[in-house]
């Protein structure tokens, strides 16, 4: 897919003070999700790590299941409805709970896997497309 595709959005997420990670965010894959956090960009929190693979960022986004599965790669970006958390798997996993997925990570893995409980971290949309409004 091209940069200019109406479906991917391309993100920035930055670990403050250990670097950064590029994402693509896809809108076929939780359209009425994805439109929700776009319009709480940027989004800054801090990293709630669980174990060695996966991270969790509390945001006040709110947007209930869809297309909700518990299987993931290494790298997917997912949105827990139940708290309003974006979560990234570090490694390929399962949840407990169904999760919406938003995107991938497309580079700086690495800089994800330096992340701890308590860091700070910023996502921001670097596509200059504005998204469709769902709502």
């Amino acid at each position: 897919m091209e940069s200019s595709s109406t479906s991917r959005i391309t993100a920035k997420i930055i670990v403050h003070g250990k670097g950064e990670a590029s994402a693509d965010l896809f809108r076929h894959l939780s359209p009425m999700t994805l439109n929700a956090i776009m319009l709480k960009m940027p989004i800054h929190g801090r990293v709630n790590r669980i174990g060695e693979s996966l991270i969790c960022i509390i945001t006040s986004v709110v947007a209930g299941t869809e297309k909700s599965k518990t299987t993931f790669e290494q790298g997917a970006i997912t949105f827990l409805p139940l708290n309003g958390s974006i979560c990234i798997f570090l490694k390929p996993g399962k949840s407990a709970r169904p999760l919406n997925q938003i995107g991938s990570i497309s580079s700086g893995l690495e800089t994800l896997l330096k992340a701890g409980n308590g860091d700070t971290i910023t996502i921001t949309i670097t596509t200059t497309t504005p998204p469709p409004n769902f709502t």
